[in-house]
């Protein structure tokens, strides 16, 4: 098996066609290994299964705090960003104006 900084070199050298052809056969083959993954932490016993009863009994509990209250409490006005004229970017309309 090739190493990965030997792949990397090879995958540079790809003409443009086959480097898209395996780029969407990377994307897929992603999506494919991260489904596999939720899959199996989702099992009965899993990760998720454990976290998932641990989430319900805190609640039973009366350890959680309503959603909404949570939202009320974490909004803060937006505020934008004070620049001064140099930092500004130029815009389509400042440099025609130029």
């Amino acid at each position: 098996m090739k190493t990965v900084t030997e792949i990397q070199a090879a995958i540079e050298k790809l003409p443009r066609q086959e480097f898209w052809k395996l780029a969407k056969w990377f994307d897929q083959r992603k999506e494919d290994v991260w489904d596999r993954e939720i899959e199996e932490d989702s099992r009965p016993g899993g990760p998720l299964d454990r976290l998932a009863k641990q989430a319900l009994e805190e609640h039973k509990s009366g350890l959680t705090i309503p959603l909404e209250e949570v939202l009320r409490h974490s909004r803060k006005p937006a505020r934008r960003p004070q620049h001064s004229r140099r930092q500004r970017r130029p815009t389509v309309r400042r440099l025609q104006a130029r």
